[in-house]
């Protein structure tokens, strides 16, 4: 059962939003972050997936807006500490609710049904927790510590995957995957035992897609599994990718045809080029002309577009928020909005 405090204006706020707000979820399901006076005010926004009637909703940035379209997520830093807190707001604008705060913020993700959000929360020093939260009733649960490399929900959101830190018992860390049933705190099953497999990404038809590190320089690589850890295969040929430093699989498709990750030639790096792959055929191929920078988010509900950002991490750079065509046409971006990065939306916005 989940614990903790329960705010009587976040359960408040919500009520609202079911009220007022899901009637015009389905056109105000984009947000993004603009930059204020650089570097210090991060904003986020919210607008119509056509990046029209655009509203500030907060001080904060890395923004991931509720599958059902009603309400953002965001992160915003106590300017003296540097602390982070995790705050909900409708998409509508309003008073914002925070749901807890800690060191450091990350992995913020939604449950389908949006009623739960799994974040990592991290003391300054010491292990990190995974926590659930409810949005609801306000109540968090720990479900899992350590040092974590990725989260996803199952697509019925009864299952939580992630990956964390091994002790392989030599220099360099290793990882694995688990997962955990929502419901039942103690039944964390171990997916893999290779200490070099992280960033789960849970998709339908009980996919799992995630990355493994191959060899002595321990290159990644795409592979995917079953939800119990079974029928492992390689998604795409070895050596696939030049040899990037860092790949981000990120969402798949609502049919399941189509995964998205992210390339990158440095880890650590925000200008990278958003990868398409179907596992079914073991093909692969640029959404967007590579020197154009595009990273991508997530995909359109039909399939056939993809949300992301161009312009590198320079918060001075001409950031470009909008969507490209996911056949590999390298069709021009349909620009959502500009000077704007970290786009987010619901489940599969438009």
């Amino acid at each position: 059962m989940l614990s903790g405090p329960k705010p009587k204006l976040l359960i408040s706020m919500l009520v609202l939003a079911g009220i007022l707000v899901l009637p015009a979820a389905a056109h105000a399901m984009l947000a993004y972050v603009k930059y204020g006076r650089y570097p210090l005010s991060p904003y986020v926004f919210t607008a119509t997936n056509a990046g029209k009637e655009e509203i500030r909703v907060g001080r904060g940035y890395d923004p991931q807006v509720s599958p059902d379209g009603a309400a953002v997520a965001y992160i915003n830093e106590e300017p003296s500490s540097g602390r982070h807190r995790l705050k909900v707001v409708s998409v509508r604008g309003g008073a914002s609710d925070q749901l807890f705060d800690a060191a450091r913020i990350s992995f913020v993700t939604w449950s389908p049904d949006s009623e739960t959000i799994a974040a990592v929360r991290a003391p300054r020093h010491g292990p990190q927790a995974l926590v659930l939260v409810s949005t609801v009733f306000g109540g968090e649960r720990v479900v899992a510590r350590g040092h974590f490399t990725g989260v996803s929900f199952s697509p019925d959101g009864t299952q939580l995957a992630f990956s964390r830190v091994v002790n392989r018992g030599d220099r360099r860390p290793g990882n694995d995957i688990f997962r955990i049933s929502v419901g039942a705190p103690h039944s964390v099953q171990r997916l893999t035992y290779d200490h070099r497999s992280k960033r789960p990404v849970w998709g339908v038809s009980d996919q799992i897609a995630f990355v493994k590190e191959m060899g002595s320089k321990h290159h990644e690589q795409l592979y995917g599994m079953t939800g119990d850890g079974g029928s492992v295969y390689r998604m795409v040929p070895r050596r696939s990718y030049a040899k990037p430093r860092e790949i981000v699989p990120v969402a798949w498709s609502a049919n399941g045809r189509l995964l998205l990750a992210n390339v990158y030639p440095n880890a650590g790096s925000r200008s990278g080029v958003a990868l398409m792959v179907e596992p079914g055929t073991h093909a692969q191929w640029p959404a967007q002309r590579p020197k154009a920078g595009f990273v991508g988010v997530s995909f359109s509900c039909d399939g056939h577009r993809v949300l992301g950002s161009s312009g590198g991490f320079h918060s001075l750079s001409n950031h470009r928020v909008g969507t490209v065509a996911s056949n590999g046409s390298w069709a021009a971006m349909s620009v959502l909005t500009r000077f704007a990065f970290e786009p987010s939306w619901g489940t599969c916005g438009g």
